[in-house]
């Protein structure tokens, strides 16, 4: 077999190159060089077109050259300088009265201890049933905040505050969370 009957399959032979033993590149490569170089023509042409307009302005005064950071920033000092914001008087501060704190009064005798808050009247009734087994004087108390009622299980009335605090502990003692308050 010869080198003239060998086809290469990527190859574009119209025939007469095959008789001389020449090679042609394929059609598409050719058109894809052709547009290539119209391409890179058109670039350099309009980067030459640019660079003369701006050569044509600046010689006319209409175009700057580019400013450096030194540049603005003395721009910058010029407007400023001839900006002049007012600055409005200090305004005159009131002296601050100090607050005077007043002790509250700690009535005797009018202290609880709450084991319980709930939004179920049953949950409250449940937990009031199991204190009055262990032997705690429990009432539960209605309440209503931003319109939702609620019940809560208090133990002891009219403490003094050293008898609730007791109460407390010991009801902290039995696992049950508490908190006082005034009746």
């Amino acid at each position: 077999m010869s080198a003239l009957d060998k086809k290469d399959p990527l190859q574009f032979n119209d025939g007469l190159g095959d008789m001389l033993g020449e090679r042609k590149p394929p059609q598409s490569l050719k058109k894809f060089v052709g547009i290539a170089a119209g391409l890179l023509v058109m670039i350099v042409l309009s980067f030459l077109a640019s660079v003369y307009l701006i050569k044509q302005l600046s010689h006319r005064g209409l175009a700057t050259p580019p400013l450096t950071t030194k540049d603005l920033q003395k721009e910058i000092a010029k407007i400023d300088a001839s900006v002049a914001i007012p600055t409005p008087p200090p305004k005159r501060i009131a002296p601050v009265k100090k607050a005077v704190i007043v002790p509250k009064k700690r009535s005797t005798g009018h202290y609880c201890v709450v084991v319980g808050c709930f939004l179920k009247e049953a949950n409250a009734k449940t937990l009031h049933a199991k204190l009055l087994e262990e032997g705690y004087s429990t009432t539960i108390t209605h309440h209503t905040i931003q319109e939702k009622p609620f019940y809560r299980v208090q133990v002891g009335q009219s403490l003094t505050a050293t008898q609730a605090k007791e109460l407390q502990q010991k009801l902290l003692a039995e696992k049950l969370p508490t908190f006082i308050t005034t009746q």
